[in-house]
């Protein structure tokens, strides 16, 4: 007597996992990430200005003409960052690129003029 194999009951396929939709990114873009970073730059850069200007007003004579010469220097170069920045607050996309460019540039000459003045006047 042959005996029958019993057949095995069919498993059930594995039911397809729902994907859920792409989730849109709700944080900040790069671009706004960049933005806030330059605005903290800039927040650093007005407080050492103010610390320098404090600085130059404890001095006399001609180290604070030529001191009070440096520092207007360095204002001017921090206004012109802060003009950079609302630029690229403002721009557009292609302009974004554009404006971001010449915003590294300005903050690394700024840098570096903070820097001069910081190691000469220690």
């Amino acid at each position: 007597m042959a005996t029958a194999k019993k057949a095995e009951p069919r498993k059930a396929a594995p039911k397809a996992a729902k994907k859920a939709p792409a989730a849109r990114k709700t944080g900040p873009s790069k671009r706004d990430l960049y933005v806030e970073k330059l605005k903290a730059q800039l927040d650093v850069w007005n407080a050492d200005l103010k610390r320098l200007e404090a600085k130059a007003a404890r001095l006399s004579g001609d180290a604070r003409k030529k001191y009070g010469k440096q520092l207007a220097e360095l204002e001017k170069r921090r206004q012109e960052g802060e003009k950079l920045l609302k630029q690229l607050k403002a721009a557009g996309d292609e302009a974004w690129k554009e404006a971001k460019s010449e915003a590294e540039k300005a903050w690394k000459a700024f840098t570096a003029a903070v820097k001069t003045f910081k190691a000469e006047y220690k």
